[in-house]
């Protein structure tokens, strides 16, 4: 959600043949606006609101290239649908279907677990976060497991980013 404009922001994806999409959609609660001028194709981003610069943060995806690959090593920045591409000197490395959620208390954007590449099945287990310049990789307290696909969103009432149930490396459900 951006509350700058309003709306809700969706970019990329899959179209029903497994093929990553560049396209990004608006949609204010009863219509859904095409945005031209998108990002590359990209499937498994994540995006979150950076509160105390009022953007929308983007970061990584699946490779659109042939049988999958590397997965993209690129932090975007925008509003409105309107993106910038970031460059921060230090990046979490190419990086798919990780957590991303927005700690308030510290204006920073968290990264966690997710795969980098297609070919390799390993998923992460490393802390990243961003404060509009740089990601700097962090120590998670506690230690969690390597995940893909985790679930994060940040907790007012203890000021925390909290990590939730998903699939570890071996493929078993954790909660």
């Amino acid at each position: 959600f951006d509350p700058t404009i309003g709306t809700v922001l969706v970019v990329g994806g899959d179209d029903t043949f497994g093929n990553p999409l560049g396209d990004t959609w608006l949609f204010d609660g009863s219509n859904w606006t095409a945005l031209p001028g998108s990002l590359p194709a990209r499937t498994g981003a994540r995006m979150v609101f950076d509160a105390a610069r009022s953007t929308m943060v983007l970061y990584g995806g699946a490779s659109n290239a042939p049988f999958g690959g590397a997965a993209i090593d690129e932090t975007w920045e925008g509003s409105g649908g309107l993106w910038a591409v970031a460059a921060p000197a230090v990046t979490p490395g190419g990086r798919a279907w990780h957590g991303l959620a927005f700690d308030v208390a510290r204006a920073r954007t968290v990264l966690y677990g997710g795969r980098a590449s297609d070919f390799v099945f390993a998923s992460s287990a490393d802390t990243w976060e961003y404060d509009g310049a740089q990601w700097t990789q962090t120590a998670s307290a506690p230690a969690a497991a390597a995940m893909l696909l985790p679930t994060m969103a940040y907790d007012a009432a203890r000021e925390r980013v909290v990590v939730a149930g998903t699939l570890v490396a071996g493929g078993t459900a954790t909660y």
